[in-house]
């Protein structure tokens, strides 16, 4: 028995992603060095994980990954795939920072969008 593709993208892959995303995007510049990758299981309904990165200047950053991999989860015009999950994120984001400037908001800890990515084959969205 053949076992399963591994959904995630390989370590170079990943890391071509995110310079592409994170290069010119208000963080510090220099190249991204990917230092953790924890999956995210039992997995969601597209592969998961958060990935540790170090930028320029030795920040470290956070980033939840999500990828199609292939995955297609379209049922009757009212589900989408990662690309159109990274919209609702992207609004959500930015009405949670409308909220932030109050102080009893919880929106104050919510983290950034960066961007996201399709591979060459539309494989993996991050």
């Amino acid at each position: 028995m053949t076992p399963a593709p591994n959904p995630f993208p390989t370590l170079a892959t990943l890391s071509k992603g995110l310079n592409q995303v994170l290069t010119g995007n208000g963080l510090p510049a220099g190249p991204v060095a990917v230092l953790k990758r924890k999956p995210l299981l039992p997995g969601m309904t597209f592969p998961t994980e958060i990935v540790t990165c170090r930028l320029a200047g030795d920040q470290k950053l956070h980033l939840f990954c999500k990828y199609e991999a292939g995955r297609n989860h379209n049922a009757h015009g009212h589900r989408g795939g990662v690309s159109y999950e990274a919209e609702i994120y992207e609004g959500l984001l930015i009405i949670a920072a409308g909220l932030s400037g109050h102080a009893d908001s919880p929106a104050s800890s919510i983290g950034n969008i960066h961007g996201s990515n399709r591979y060459v084959g539309g494989q993996a969205n991050c």
